[in-house]
C-alpha cells in the first residue's frame, strides 16, 4: 500500500511539474540569443506544413547522453544547443515571390538585430539565404530559409555551437563543405 501511494505521489509530481518545466523551457527558448520566430511571420498561418521539426533542450539533451558512447562527437555538440527548429512548406498554394518577399523581410530583420549573412544563392526559382549570430565569439544563432518551385524550409538551430563539431558531422553525413560546393 506504501509503495502504492508513492506511486501515486510521484505521478502527480511528474504530471505537474513535467508542462511547467516544458513552459518554462519554451520561454527561455524563446529569450535565447540565436532564436528566430518565424511563426510571427502571418504569411504562413493558414498554409499546412510540409516538414515540422521542433527539438528542443530536454530531448536534445536526453539524445546528447543516448549518444555519448556510440557517437561522442554528435553528444558534444547536441549537449550545448537548446533547439533544433525546421519547418518546410509546399509550394502548391504560394507563389515564389510572395515567399521570397517573406524572405527578405526577414532578412532585413536579421541584419538590424546584427546577424550576419553567410551565404545568399539567388537562381531562377531557387534562393538560399544563411545568417549566423555570434555573442562573444560564440555562435549562438543560425537561420537557414531556402526556396525552389516545390517548398520553402525554414531552419533555425540555437545554443553554442561549435563549427568544428558541425565541420566533422558534415564530413561523416556527406555534406559538402561551403569551399566544395559548385555554384
Amino acid at each position: 500500500m506504501k509503495r502504492l501511494i508513492f506511486l501515486f505521489i510521484a505521478s502527480a509530481f511528474i504530471w505537474y511539474s513535467v508542462p511547467c518545466s516544458l513552459a518554462q523551457e519554451n520561454e527561455d527558448t524563446k529569450e535565447a540569443p540565436g532564436y528566430v520566430d518565424f511563426e510571427n511571420f502571418d504569411f504562413f498561418k493558414d498554409i499546412e506544413k510540409k516538414v515540422e521539426v521542433s527539438i528542443k533542450g530536454s530531448l536534445l539533451r536526453f539524445v546528447s547522453k543516448a549518444a555519448e558512447k556510440e557517437d561522442p562527437e554528435l553528444s558534444r555538440l547536441l549537449e550545448n544547443l537548446k533547439l533544433i527548429k525546421v519547418d518546410v512548406f509546399p509550394m502548391d498554394e504560394i507563389s515564389f515571390d510572395e515567399v521570397e518577399s517573406v524572405i527578405n523581410r526577414i532578412s532585413k530583420e536579421l541584419e538590424s538585430k546584427n546577424w550576419e549573412r553567410m551565404v545568399r544563392v539567388k537562381e531562377a526559382k531557387q534562393r538560399v539565404e544563411i545568417y549566423n549570430q555570434f555573442i562573444d565569439d560564440i555562435l549562438s544563432g543560425l537561420v537557414v530559409m531556402a526556396i525552389s518551385d516545390d517548398e520553402a524550409v525554414f531552419v533555425n538551430i540555437i545554443g553554442n555551437i561549435d563549427p568544428a563539431q558541425l565541420g566533422k558531422l558534415g564530413d561523416k553525413f556527406g555534406i559538402p563543405k561551403l569551399g566544395d560546393m559548385k555554384y
